[in-house]
């Protein structure tokens, strides 16, 4: 601990800031700082073992031109430590919990390159997508959950924050054949700057709203015809939510007006992009019945009461209601592999002994694990069906996803790239990666397998 902490001095020592004008900037990508990175392979060599040099363990404070930054080590009751991590454009902060501290001469403007994992709240002052404003000498943004950032730029100079513009209103939506003219004009894989708001019927269905991931992909046209269709690819929800078991389920025919990002995929193919467009109407409803928040509630239990349920099943069935089953993992039952990703373990309630077994689950977007992060006595809420399985009825779960392990949500944010097809790549945990990385890739938003 005590190194760690001298050579984080000794690298700040030698790290220079760009001090232009009025603006200040803290450029991890450029500093020469240890860094923490899971298991490099080539194929099936490891070419670097994994490393927690870049973890966080005491407060690291980086100070330019009259200003300090203060990163802070990760909250106690945390599992993952705030961190410097290995990319191929350098060290970044990679933070999960706790605060960053800006302090210095009064500030206006304070802009964050990071990636789609961004989730910080200032005390003072407004947020703006990734752009503070505000007047202040410190302002203090806490980490609500995974937030990685490249650099942080600082400015005494207030800058205008652009206000979001819309193709098309809620009142006067666009046609599919306008929209369609428009995105299929634009650069290739370029997405769109503004909300595009557009209107149409359900003509074609390519995979309906599931709980397990929350949005839908289907077609629309002008007359509900296959024919001059704009793909609606992953969208979301009514009130830009995830769809989730009791809602309203979409049909052929149904009318929509949908809001949000688009894209000219590979020059050939004008859709939303994924996961940045909504449902706003259905058929002409705009929320749920019931409330703002939509569907039932899954119901969350002890392991004792999911044993419960499972005795009172009738052999080898299981329940069609999901739960949400709280415990500690009391015993793995079967060693992790990553190409399979998923977690066959025995959990109990603290405290108990009875046990439930949990079946190859996977993370909370239903996708695998990329590394082995579960871990015997660890803290976990699963989300499954119950059931007596086999000739022997063993009680264990169904189609099993892990929520959160030690407090920290499983999901994984998949990366978009700005470049295009022949552009970066990167890989599932959001690390750029080279053209010879084999498996699962992410180009422009879109998964690969490179083989």
């Amino acid at each position: 601990m005590k190194n760690l902490r001298y050579f984080f001095v000794a690298a700040l020592a030698m790290i220079s800031f760009n001090a232009m004008a009025d603006d200040v900037v803290f450029d991890f990508n450029a500093m020469d700082l240890p860094v923490s990175h899971g298991q490099i392979k080539d194929g099936d060599t490891v070419v670097e073992e994994a490393s927690d040099a870049g973890d966080i363990n005491e407060a690291v404070s980086f100070s330019a031109s009259g200003y300090t930054l203060t990163i802070n080590p990760k909250e106690p009751d945390n599992k993952t430590p705030n961190r410097f991590w290995k990319t191929n454009n350098g060290p970044q902060l990679r933070m999960y919990s706790n605060t960053i501290v800006i302090a210095g001469a009064q500030m206006k403007t304070i802009t964050f390159d990071a990636t789609s994992n961004f989730n910080l709240t200032p005390d003072v002052g407004t947020l703006t997508e990734k752009t503070w404003t505000g007047d202040a000498q410190s302002v203090t943004f806490t980490v609500s959950k995974n937030t990685q950032i490249n650099k942080i730029t600082i400015s005494t100079e207030a800058s205008v924050v652009p206000q979001p513009e819309t193709k098309g209103t809620f009142e006067n939506p666009l046609t599919v054949a306008q929209v369609l003219e428009e995105v299929q004009a634009m650069e290739a894989d370029k997405e769109s700057t503004v909300d595009y708001i557009f209107k149409g019927k359900i003509s074609t269905i390519t995979s309906e709203f599931a709980s397990n991931y929350g949005n839908a992909t289907f077609k629309i046209s002008d007359n509900g015809e296959t024919a001059n269709e704009f793909t609606c690819y992953r969208v979301l929800y009514l009130e830009n939510k995830k769809w989730v078991d009791g809602n309203t389920q979409i049909a052929k025919g149904d009318e929509v007006i949908v809001c949000g990002k688009v894209v000219n995929y590979r020059g050939t193919t004008p859709e939303t992009t994924a996961s940045k467009a909504y449902v706003y109407s259905l058929n002409g409803k705009t929320k749920e019945e019931g409330g703002d928040t939509p569907g039932p509630q899954v119901e969350k239990i002890t392991v004792a009461r999911a044993l419960e349920i499972i005795a009172g099943l009738a052999s080898k069935t299981a329940t069609t209601e999901t739960y949400e089953i709280e415990g500690v993992v009391a015993e793995i039952t079967e060693t992790f592999n990553p190409t399979y990703g998923n977690y066959t373990f025995n959990m109990k309630d603290e405290g108990g002994s009875a046990t439930l077994l949990v079946y190859r689950a996977k993370n909370a977007d239903n996708q695998k694990f990329t590394e082995d992060v579960l871990h015997v006595n660890d803290k976990v809420v699963v989300k499954a069906q119950l059931q007596k399985y086999g000739n022997d009825d063993v009680p264990e779960t169904k189609n099993a996803v892990i929520l959160t392990i030690n407090g920290t949500p499983t999901a994984i944010e998949i990366v978009k790239a700005n470049t295009n097809f022949e552009g970066k790549t990167y890989n599932v945990a959001g690390q750029a990666v080279n053209k010879g990385y084999k498996g699962l890739v992410i180009m422009n938003g879109r998964k690969f397998v490179n083989k």
